[in-house]
């Protein structure tokens, strides 16, 4: 695992180096996360302090606010997708928010699961605050959120 941060200068600059970024993975996966990144900075203009970046994550750390985004299709497309045996894939990366420890998952949570069952780390996108609350700056109720992976531990239990 090469554990090099790569930063950019904006979200404008991610998106235009994007395939450098991530180069093995696929298109239509990239198109996807071109897509959220577009419209989330559309939506949520980025601070002046944001720090974007590439780097490692690991699941355990991670928190996510729509609990409806890891249900048990997409546990189950996980564990078929397991079952074909196709360990070279790239997983595409995640998008987060983080401000000091806080992680909180926007985007891919089924590239998350999918790192958590093959038991690997995933590069994310971080948005990286320093100055601001990321919970006031993005409109984030911090009493909705949960961590990923106990939740996602709960979820494949009841299956």
């Amino acid at each position: 695992m090469d554990n090099k941060q790569t930063f950019f200068e904006d979200i404008d600059d991610l998106i235009a180096n994007l395939t450098k970024a991530f180069p093995k993975v696929v298109p239509n996966d990239l198109r996807d996360l071109m897509f959220f990144i577009k419209e989330f900075s559309n939506s949520h203009p980025m601070p002046e302090d944001t720090r974007v970046l590439v780097d490692y994550v690991y699941p355990e750390g991670l928190e996510i606010l729509n609990t409806d985004k890891v249900s048990d299709v997409l546990i189950q497309g996980v564990e078929k997708y397991k079952s074909l045996d196709n360990p070279n894939r790239e997983i595409p990366p995640i998008v987060v928010l983080r401000q000091g420890i806080r992680s909180v998952m926007i985007f891919g949570e089924m590239n998350a699961v999918e790192a958590y069952t093959r038991e690997q780390p995933l590069r994310a996108i971080i948005l990286e605050l320093d100055s601001l609350d990321i919970f006031e700056t993005f409109g984030i109720d911090q009493r909705r959120l949960v961590f990923f992976v106990p939740y996602l531990q709960e979820q494949m239990r009841k299956k």
